[in-house]
């Protein structure tokens, strides 16, 4: 059949309506797929992007690598809120460290163990057992304010059993008894520990006088509470607080008292190297012959 020129023109027209139409449903499929993507997408990077806020397992160094060049420093408008992490790092390093008792002016050690010759003499008369007690338990009723630079200033009270016992070791409460090495008095004291101690505490107490003799005894006790609280047992002066299985403050102070600090703080850590020494002492503590 031979179309009309009339019939032909229809058909071009249709055909072109036709292609129209085709052109704007693949146009719109494209855009809606580049919509659809462009929306998506975002939907699987939030969980990266929450992911890299994380805190780090290793605290970020506040020092910069030597090999890198400072940066200046951020404006306050865009500077980042620092991290708990970060922030007890600075914690710890800001902290105030113990003073380190290497540096302490020690006091003289006590002197040395007498030869096997040495025998001890007596001083003018010996004052009674009870004059003797009754000094102890005054210079145990002092307060004493011992002094170490750059440590907090405690006061110190001496429990007056552990001045006993202390003074009933060293001389069985002999007033007048001087050993061969200069040792004095009740609570047996040499020269050297009592310049020590007055210059310490500003006093001037007569180590030759009962009083003077066990006060300076009592001086020597609380500073070496004082020393070994602070330093070894965490600012803890309560000498009743013992330790069968380490030594505690009252083993220290004791041996100490006995050989100087030297012998006790060492090194290596807190030794007691004369343990008969502070059984001793501490068996006296109980038994209290004094009383009887």
């Amino acid at each position: 059949m031979v179309m009309s020129s009339t019939n032909r023109g229809r058909f071009a027209v249709l055909a072109a309506v036709v292609a129209v139409v085709a052109l704007v449903a693949v146009v719109g499929v494209v855009g809606y797929r580049q919509t659809f993507h462009t929306v998506a997408e975002p939907a699987t990077w939030v969980p990266a992007a929450t992911d890299s806020t994380a805190v780090p397992s290793s605290p970020p160094s506040d020092s910069p690598s030597p090999s890198d060049s400072p940066s200046p420093s951020p404006s306050p408008t865009t500077r980042a809120t620092p991290t708990r992490t970060r922030a007890a790092t600075t914690t710890k390093k800001t902290a105030k460290p113990v003073p380190s008792h290497t540096k302490v002016p020690a006091p003289p050690p006590a002197a040395p163990p007498p030869p096997p010759s040495c025998s001890k003499s007596y001083v003018g008369t010996a004052a009674p057992l009870s004059q003797v007690g009754a000094a102890l338990d005054t210079a145990a009723a002092k307060s004493y304010h011992p002094y170490i630079k750059d440590v907090p200033e405690k006061s110190i009270q001496v429990d007056p059993v552990l001045l006993k016992a202390v003074a009933w070791q060293e001389s069985g409460w002999q007033s007048n008894v001087k050993s061969c090495y200069g040792a004095f008095g009740a609570m047996q004291v040499i020269s050297s520990t009592a310049d020590w101690m007055n210059g310490n505490y500003g006093t001037d107490y007569d180590m030759q006088t009962l009083s003077g003799n066990v006060t300076l005894g009592a001086e020597y006790l609380a500073w070496l509470i004082y020393y070994f609280g602070h330093f070894c047992f965490a600012d803890d002066y309560d000498i009743s607080h013992t330790n069968p299985d380490a030594p505690d403050l009252r083993d220290a102070v004791l041996a100490a008292y006995n050989l100087g600090i030297g012998e006790v703080d060492t090194s290596d850590g807190l030794v007691i190297p004369n343990r008969g020494y502070t059984n001793a002492v501490e068996g006296l503590m109980v038994s209290q012959p004094w009383n009887s």
